[in-house]
């Protein structure tokens, strides 16, 4: 295992107020591919302090004001075995037994290495002798040949997964930090800052020649959709049609290689899905939220906490799914009639083979911490 590179860096400033930096880094890993060489990634950011500008107007409430931006390229090497083929020795029987390899690992002598493309730009502002604070930035990361695991064919061997390089993914939002300190007195200080970020996520495209695959059992990789987002059969429609108080899924139709019990003069199918997957839903947070209130007492006491909220994701709810199945087929919502009808129909869905009822809202407000400490 290697690694042999080379960098170079420069930072040029003009009168405490215009700052450049520039560099390049290269890299040659015996991780990466055989048919893969050196590769180079550079860099470029700035800043301009405009409040140091003779002619910029000086006031209580604008004392500070930075712009920024970059632009740069970094790379991710893949595992240092992950491009190697390797093979296990194996007894098989072919009139008698005879000795024989199989594949162990399932190399990519084309595995490139990971690499992040990203563009931001932003403003840092102070006023109100440091009373309040607002960075503020854009950012615009493109990620290409990223690295994933892809399942194989169980024939194949002993190995499971192949690395493989993913075409294009795109992440963008911006991400802005309001600062306060909001009472300055001798004994006591407050402030509070809060954080927000976005993320838009897709993957843009697969690359030449790799088609959709899954990522376990729902999430998939797809272009033109988030990165190993849920993909599942919905439910169509359900209900309890014949008003019996159970929801049932006899006489529906063979959907996904799963078939339902078929009862001639029974009840009609209660439960319909979709024929094809459709996309349910994004693993990623589309906003975050936090508040981080401080509280001084006197010299010695200091108080912290973090009150953080996320939304527009989707999280699995494995336990109630797995309950759900033919085996062990042990919940309630199958077997109680006092169950709800919309947890009922959860429960048959389960039976017949789709995910898409157990993909649920991610969202939430959670207490991630709070400190109190005696200095």
């Amino acid at each position: 295992f290697y690694t042999i590179g080379y960098v170079g860096r420069q930072q040029l400033e003009w009168k405490d107020r215009l700052f450049l930096e520039g560099g390049i880094r290269g890299d040659d890993n015996s991780a990466f591919g055989v048919n893969i060489g050196l590769r180079a990634n550079p860099f470029v950011a700035g800043s301009y302090v405009i409040s140091e500008e003779s002619w910029f107007p000086k006031s209580h409430a604008l004392q500070s004001l930075r712009f920024r931006g970059a632009l740069g390229r970094n790379a991710t090497r893949p595992g240092f075995r992950d491009a190697v083929t390797t093979l296990a020795a194996v007894t098989v029987t072919a009139g008698g037994d005879q000795p024989a390899v199989t594949a162990n690992t399932a190399g990519n002598a084309d595995l490139r290495p990971e690499t992040v493309t990203e563009w931001e730009a932003g403003f840092d502002y102070n006023g109100f002798n440091g009373a309040i604070g607002l960075d503020f930035g854009y950012y615009d990361r493109r990620t290409r040949d990223a690295l994933v695991a892809r399942r194989l064919a169980p024939t194949i061997g002993n190995a499971t997964t192949q690395f493989v390089n993913l075409g294009e993914m795109r992440n963008r939002g911006f991400e802005a930090l309001l600062r306060t300190n909001l009472v300055q007195r001798e004994n006591f200080q407050f402030g509070l800052d809060v954080n927000v970020a976005t993320l838009d996520n897709e993957l843009v495209s697969l690359g030449e020649g790799i088609q959709p695959f899954f990522l376990g059992a729902s999430q998939r990789f797809v272009g033109g959709f988030p990165a190993a987002g849920y993909w599942e059969r919905p439910i169509l429609s359900a209900g309890d049609f014949n008003n019996d108080g159970i929801v049932s899924r006899v006489n529906c139709p063979t959907v996904g290689g799963v078939s339902n019990p078929v009862v001639a003069g029974g009840p009609a199918c209660e439960v319909v899905l979709d024929t094809a997957l459709r996309f349910i839903g994004g693993i990623l947070p589309k906003a975050e939220l936090s508040f981080l209130p401080r509280v001084t007492i006197g010299k010695y006491i200091n108080i912290f906490a973090n009150l953080n909220h996320r939304r527009g994701y989707n999280v699995f709810n494995n336990t109630f799914f797995f309950r759900c199945q033919p085996n062990p087929n042990n919940c309630r919502e199958l077997h109680d009639r006092s169950a709800s009808i919309e947890d009922q129909i959860r429960g048959v869905s389960a039976l017949m083979g789709t995910r898409a009822a157990f993909v649920e809202s991610g969202e939430l407000w959670r207490l991630r911490e709070l400190a109190v400490t005696l200095t």
